[in-house]
């Protein structure tokens, strides 16, 4: 089966989360005028006309929220993690669930959990969050860390810069990621020693944490780092899944500069690289993305079979042909890549504001895969919570 990196599953800061959205906190910068029509509940509302607004909407939200509870309580931590932070954007569970995501068994749950305290500098947590400074998993600490110094609490962030020197990859990642999300620019000189470094073994691997490096010092004020970002949304090697996190990290960076580039992309042969541009161009304000979310949305076997095949047509004798050959004899492999399109096109959905859209966005709250029921949630939430 082909990597998990391609696309559907984004790499934060080292640890495999659904991509539902969040741990970002930069706005969307300027998209050169395009504006997106009526947003999220506006939207929903025009389904319905006025009359029957409020019922749709709070039916649509009662069932996302109900979703996100259910995915608390699954055996997959992954989808713990993702629960948590979809429950974030909805008042009155965020709290509670982040105290119990915090005493998760799993680092995957811990370690996102910090990451949303900080964000959010829910004070409350930030004793809690001292309190998992002494976790066995390095990356743990390093979250604990960052979210007890932005919840206010007297804490030594030195060991972040020794963390950065790790030979562990996860772990050099997730600390990039905690000092970008700091906003403390005395990081950036050693941000940008450290991308210089070659720990990783394979090209691949050295493109993920240079686009890693640079988004954390973009976030920190470099605007020149983005540019590090940019050169592999074009020279990314054989390894399109790099090709794939630039534009879903410049959508995410809010690079309004790309949004023209990334328009022919909404037809390229790879559908990762066809939904990734769709969504960062959301993200940037331009809804001409919006027929490839709606195709997306619909994806099953047998559209991941002729995307494949579209792929090995094109780069058949690249690394990765062997893994996308083993894929089309593989029903179930296939079965579950479509329902990682259908889940990622929801996040771009919800960003377009039009009626068919929200209709499809809401659809997607009854979709047969729960990873897609869970991805729709968080980002209906997502959106209502923006209006």
């Amino acid at each position: 089966m082909m990597k998990r990196t391609v696309g559907f599953y984004v790499a934060l800061g080292g640890f495999v989360v659904l991509s539902l959205g969040g741990m970002q906190v930069a706005d969307a910068k300027d998209a050169g005028g395009l504006i997106v029509q009526p947003e999220g509940a506006q939207a929903l509302e025009m389904i319905a006309g006025q009359d029957g607004a409020r019922l749709v909407l709070e039916a649509a939200r009662t069932k996302a929220i109900n979703e996100v509870v259910k995915a608390s309580s699954s055996r997959n931590p992954f989808y713990r993690a993702n629960a948590i932070e979809a429950a974030s954007y909805v008042d009155e569970r965020m709290l509670p669930m982040l105290q119990l995501g915090l005493s998760d068994k799993s680092t995957v749950v811990r370690y996102a959990s910090l990451v949303l305290v900080g964000k959010h500098k829910i004070k409350s947590l930030g004793e809690s969050a001292k309190g998992l400074l002494k976790d066995p998993d390095q990356s743990v600490r390093a979250a604990a860390m960052f979210a007890s110094a932005r919840c206010g609490m007297d804490v030594d962030a030195s060991p972040l810069a020794g963390m950065l020197m790790s030979r562990d990859v996860r772990l050099r990642g997730n600390v990039a990621m905690l000092l970008g999300l700091m906003g403390n620019k005395s990081a950036i000189p050693m941000l940008a020693d450290m991308s210089q470094a070659k720990f990783s073994a394979g090209q691949s691997l050295r493109d993920v944490e240079q686009i890693q490096f640079a988004e954390a010092m973009v976030r920190l004020g470099r605007e020149e780092a983005m540019d590090s970002i940019r050169v592999r949304v074009y020279h990314a090697g054989e390894d399109e899944s790099v090709r794939v996190l630039a534009i879903s990290t410049l959508g995410k960076l809010g690079d309004g500069q790309m949004t023209a580039a990334f328009k022919p992309m909404l037809k390229d042969p790879n559908a990762h690289v066809r939904l990734a541009a769709a969504i960062s161009m959301g993200e940037l304000g331009s809804v001409e993305g919006r027929d490839v979310l709606l195709t997306s949305s619909t994806y099953g076997p047998a559209d991941v079979e002729e995307s494949v095949q579209a792929f090995l047509d094109k780069h058949g004798n690249s690394a990765q042909s062997t893994a996308f050959r083993n894929l089309l004899v593989n029903p179930k492999a296939m079965e579950i890549m479509a329902g990682q399109i259908r889940g990622q096109s929801a996040f771009g959905l919800g960003l377009m504001g039009d009626i068919e859209s929200a209709r499809r966005l809401t659809a997607l709250l009854d979709d047969p895969d729960q990873l897609v029921r869970l991805s729709a949630s968080a980002a209906l939430l997502k959106s209502l919570k923006s209006q």
